[in-house]
């Protein structure tokens, strides 16, 4: 988990810059890091790119909410009290997303510490 631990603001701001590029790859790197703390949860990253496109807009929803489920599995592995923010996140997703995005890497970071 290490590897992915970066201020929320940048990512952000590069995925705000990059109109969405950089959130694409930040999500499969996160995706990537999941699976391999998880393999249990069967994430495949390629997979979750695929869907994001192919789903016009409804699996990043469904994504959210496994992030809130899956980062206090993470968080417990490292000794780490993670909440479950399944729902705040998918609610985020549909309202805010940046919100869930920011959320989502403060986690990353807490469990990473």
């Amino acid at each position: 988990m290490k590897d992915i631990v970066q201020d929320p603001i940048k990512v952000l701001l590069l995925t705000f810059v990059t109109c969405g590029i950089y959130g694409l790859i930040w999500i499969y790197q996160v995706s990537a890091a999941l699976s391999q703390e998880l393999p249990e949860e069967g994430i495949n990253p390629g997979m979750i790119l695929v869907l994001f496109f192919v789903t016009c807009g409804i699996y990043p929803l469904i994504w959210y909410y496994k992030m809130g489920e899956w980062l206090p599995k993470v968080g417990q592995k490292y000794g780490k009290t993670i909440e479950n923010e399944g729902t705040l996140l998918l609610l985020l997703g549909i309202f805010f997303s940046p919100a869930a995005l920011y959320i989502i890497q403060e986690r990353i970071n807490q469990i990473a510490s």
